[in-house]
Parts: structure tokens; C-alpha cells; sequence
């Protein structure tokens, strides 16, 4: 029987083996074990994300917390219904609007000010500055440009240094 681990593990190092050639360059081990360990490091960052959703929204702070399988989400039950985990990304509001979504982005030091998400490490990203073009714009505003929030891709690191660092943003407010 395959497991649904190992069936992700199969079908993906597959697709790859497609992609790139029978024939992988030395080089290219880093890939397949990264492949081999995704299921577990996503299953760990799903659970580290939840965590920290739930943390950040009992901070008295915090205008709004949005995660899929929080029970204050407005479609947690279809989220539920549809996936295995609520994602390793969660996002808040702080009061204060952007200024205050800086202060506390900048008061961290475990959790570091990224525009592209790490993998392995979570990140702090904070809306866009200038949106220039239309498209940006839009991205903005979907974002809430205007007001206090951030986006928190979670990585590997244990949820109660997360949860500290977290922490000392708020007191930055």
C-alpha cells in the first residue's frame, strides 16, 4: 500500500525525471531529496502556521487574522472540506496602517522583511510601498496597501521562537 506521502514522492520525482532526463547531473541530488522531504516539511510548516495564527489573533492588537482553518474564517468549513491542512502562510492587520505594519515588521529578528518567500524559513511580507502599474495597484488594494497588513510565510523554525519574535513586533507597536 503507498501512502499518500509516498505517492506525492512518486508522482512528483516523476514529473521531474520527465522533465530533466533519465540522466540527472551529480549535481542535482539536492533536488531529489528535496522532493523526498517535501511532504514532511510542509505537513511541519502547516502545523507551525496554524500555531501562530491562532496566537497572533488572541493578541489583543491584532484587528483581524486571516487563515483558512481558523473557525473565524468565513469559509473554513469549504476550506476544510477541501484541503488536509490550512496552508503555511497566514495574515493580519495591525492597527496603525502600513507605518505600523513596518515598525512591526522591522522590531523582528528571528522573522525576516522578505518579498520572496523562503521555503524552509518564515518571512515577513509587508505591503508594497509604490504600486505603480494598474496591476500593482490592484495587488495593493487586494493586499489592504492602505491599512495594517501582513503576510507570514511560516518555515521550519519551532512555533514558540516564532511566537516570541512575534512578540517583540507587537511591543513595537
Amino acid at each position: 500500500m503507498i501512502l499518500s506521502s509516498e505517492k506525492f514522492i512518486a508522482d512528483h520525482l516523476h514529473t521531474f525525471l520527465r522533465q530533466t532526463g533519465p540522466a540527472l547531473s551529480p549535481f542535482m541530488h539536492g533536488a531529489v531529496e528535496g522532493i523526498e522531504t517535501l511532504p514532511l516539511r510542509i505537513e511541519k510548516m502547516q502545523q507551525n502556521a496554524a500555531k501562530l495564527a491562532d496566537f497572533i489573533g488572541e493578541q489583543k492588537q491584532i484587528k483581524k487574522v486571516i487563515y483558512p482553518f481558523r473557525d473565524d474564517h468565513p469559509q473554513v468549513k469549504l476550506a476544510k472540506k477541501q484541503m488536509k491542512g490550512g496552508g503555511t502562510l497566514f495574515s493580519f492587520e495591525v492597527p496603525g496602517g502600513k507605518a505600523a505594519a513596518f515598525r512591526f515588521a522591522n522590531a523582528l529578528r528571528l522573522i525576516r522583511i522578505s518579498n520572496n518567500p523562503a521555503m524552509r524559513r518564515a518571512c515577513s511580507r509587508i505591503p508594497p510601498r509604490r504600486p505603480t502599474s494598474g496591476s500593482r495597484r490592484r495587488r495593493a488594494k487586494a493586499w489592504g496597501s492602505a491599512t495594517g497588513f501582513s503576510a507570514f510565510p511560516v518555515g521550519l523554525e519551532h512555533a514558540d521562537d516564532l511566537a516570541e519574535d512575534l512578540t517583540r513586533g507587537l511591543k513595537a507597536l
